[in-house]
């Protein structure tokens, strides 16, 4: 295990373990990601630098979800033993710490700053709510149940999104519930695992409202079921509900774990467990067929598990800006056109002003540089061998770096494998048949030990 740490240490590490969440603050421009070894660590989205990190922020538990209140200023987060903490994102200090009940993993959080109102949601089933939060004092605030009832759901809630009045929350057997936060009571259930016999509804993964239609009969809901996406329309009638759904993902049997949208709502943006970054086309909101994709790429190594749209707040800058989190212990920043800004943790800093500073305009003057010395330097039959593998793609120019990172002593930042693919020649989902547990993990929803250093292929000589 020791020689594949040394290894992997060839790519610049934005964490010491997998990162579960991230959060950004818009006032601050600061970028914050919460791991499982329980780290939170904040950073200068305007060069990339390290702030300050907090070790052992939930006494070693892993924390599994993060929530920024609409002001930028105070960060929650939520642990696997069902605690949360509030913090201070300007010098990082604890203001608020809460408990929940019993055995409560949290999945999901939801903050609604005008009511002052923190809605949790995990795997015990359960809706808790902390009402009047104040944080004049560190007095905790005591859970309630948001509605009546032992179980709000019949199985493990995975996700949960909230707009306006609705909260939306989705289990680890398909069930997709409609709450109102008023009245605290059941508004709508798009589906229930009773529906279908067999039993055979996949996860909801994630949740995400359309926000920008203030008419509830045109609120679209679109739901991640492993590598499905449905789009809801909430409506009483059971058959104008669907409105499509599609396979979303470039290989069959994976996840799409994250979801997000540009601010005036024309991009869907979606993240899978192969690290791929999809675009897709709602600008015209038609969702009765399948919706068109604009761009993809694979920027991470393992699972997306969190996707930030950050609008353009410079007019010296070109595009919206996107950020990625990963449990391969990375968050990188990207353009929305797929140009690689750079990782946090690299050691050279970005200007999110000044394109010429970011990784992707370094990569003719490198392929420049590979020609000049290719004659020079004659490849070892490792480099030969790594260069030749089928598993590097030479239609990237990025493959030439990427088949080096493992053997030589970086001198250079480190490129991801940037490779663009089409989305409509994606493996056919049914080809292969799909399971599932009910949590599609042996231990913990928030562990999804995808990226595992252990499995790094090197020949021995290459160490």
């Amino acid at each position: 295990m020791g020689e594949n740490i040394k290894i992997a240490s060839s790519v610049p590490l934005s964490c010491n373990s997998a990162i579960n969440c991230m959060a950004y603050s818009s006032v601050f421009k600061i970028i914050i990601t919460c791991t499982e070894d329980s780290t939170i660590t904040f950073w200068n989205l305007l060069n990339g630098r390290k702030l300050f990190t907090k070790v052992s922020a939930h006494d070693k538990e892993e924390i599994t979800q993060c929530v920024m209140n609409d002001s930028g200023r105070i960060l929650f987060t939520g642990a696997l033993d069902g605690k949360i903490k509030a913090w201070n994102v300007a010098n990082g200090n604890l203001i608020q710490s809460f408990e929940t009940r019993g055995d409560f993993e949290i999945t999901g959080m939801n903050l609604l700053d005008r009511k002052r109102l923190l809605i949790v949601v995990g795997t015990d089933k359960k809706i808790l709510s902390f009402v009047d939060l104040k944080f004049e004092s560190l007095e905790p605030v005591q859970p309630k149940l948001l509605y009546g009832g032992i179980n709000q759901h019949d199985d493990e809630i995975l996700c949960s999104d909230l707009y306006n009045n609705l909260l939306a929350t989705g289990g680890s057997k398909g069930t997709i519930k409609i709450w109102s936060i008023d009245s605290k009571r059941l508004f709508l259930v798009l589906r229930d695992k009773k529906e279908n016999s067999n039993d055979t509804n996949q996860p909801v993964y994630r949740l995400l409202f359309l926000k920008n239609d203030t008419n509830l009969n045109s609120i679209i809901l679109i739901s991640s079921e492993s590598g499905f996406l449905s789009f809801w329309k909430l409506s009483v009638k059971k058959e104008d509900q669907l409105l499509t759904r599609f396979y979303g993902c470039h290989r069959s049997n994976e996840l799409i774990l994250s979801l997000t949208t540009n601010t005036d709502e024309t991009i869907l943006i979606t993240g899978d467990t192969q690290g791929f970054i999809t675009l897709w086309d709602i600008k015209k909101k038609i969702f009765n067929t399948k919706i068109n994709c604009l761009n993809t790429w694979r920027c991470h190594d393992s699972a997306i598990v969190s996707i930030k749209c950050i609008p353009k707040f410079q007019k010296e800058m070109n595009l919206d800006i996107l950020i990625t989190a990963s449990n391969d212990w990375c968050c990188r920043v990207w353009t929305m056109a797929g140009d690689y800004i750079g990782s946090f943790g690299q050691e050279t800093k970005w200007d999110l002003l000044d394109q010429k500073s970011f990784i992707s305009n370094e990569i003719d003057n490198l392929e420049h540089e590979k020609e000049d010395t290719s004659d020079k330097t004659p490849q070892t039959s490792i480099e030969k061998s790594f260069i030749n593998d089928s598993n590097f793609s030479h239609s990237s120019k990025f493959a030439y770096l990427d088949s080096l990172k493992y053997f030589k002593k970086p001198t250079r930042t480190y490129l991801p494998d940037l490779i663009n693919y089409d989305i409509n020649q994606i493996i056919n989902p049914n080809q292969q048949k799909i399971e599932f547990n009910e949590r599609h993990l042996s231990t913990s929803y928030s562990k999804l030990q995808i990226h595992k250093l252990a499995n790094i292929n090197v020949p021995k000589e290459a160490i």
